[in-house]
């Protein structure tokens, strides 16, 4: 299990930056295993919850949301909005509102 200060670590790599986290708790979820052929993973999705200030709106936009974008064989967009590399299981997604 990763330690709260290495995820604390890893979400705040992520949007340096871009916003500064003024607090934050954490809460482990259940375990999501999955196989890729013959090899198997482990992904331990985290629930973080605080607040944050962003500094740069623009980049934090395109951080989460318009960095994402992926084109199918029609050349059509589709975004992804979110953090990290596990958005296709459901994880990443990130819930803002004003303060």
């Amino acid at each position: 299990m990763t330690r709260p200060e290495q995820q604390s670590e890893w979400v705040s790599s992520r949007l340096a930056g871009y916003a500064i986290i003024e607090s934050v708790t954490m809460q482990n979820e259940t375990p999501l295993f999955f196989r890729k052929g013959n090899r198997g993973g482990k992904i331990v999705p985290v629930l973080f919850e605080g607040i944050l200030r962003v500094s740069d709106p623009d980049g934090f936009w395109k951080l989460i949301y318009e960095k994402y974008e992926e084109k199918n064989e029609k050349g059509m967009g589709r975004y992804i909005a979110g953090l990290g590399h596990a958005k296709s299981f459901g994880c990443g997604l990130m819930l803002l509102r004003p303060a």
